[in-house]
């Protein structure tokens, strides 16, 4: 299905990577709830479908395993 976009192409199947590294980002409405919201309103503001979700929660970079 051509988009507004992009009106001579298919829409593109898209991967989003949420993440939330602190219990502190996920109370603050920066959440994966939110991150999630975020891209389904890129995505059809865009012409993307077919969205699959990798996440963590509460996983900080800063910390060593």
């Amino acid at each position: 299905m051509p988009t507004t976009q992009n009106p001579d192409r298919t829409p593109a199947r898209t991967l989003a990577y949420l993440r939330c590294s602190t219990d502190e980002q996920a109370e603050s409405g920066l959440g994966l709830d939110a991150q999630r919201r975020a891209v389904e309103m890129w995505a059809a503001a865009t012409g993307h479908d077919s969205i699959e979700y990798a996440s963590e929660n509460g996983l900080s970079g800063s910390v060593v395993p």
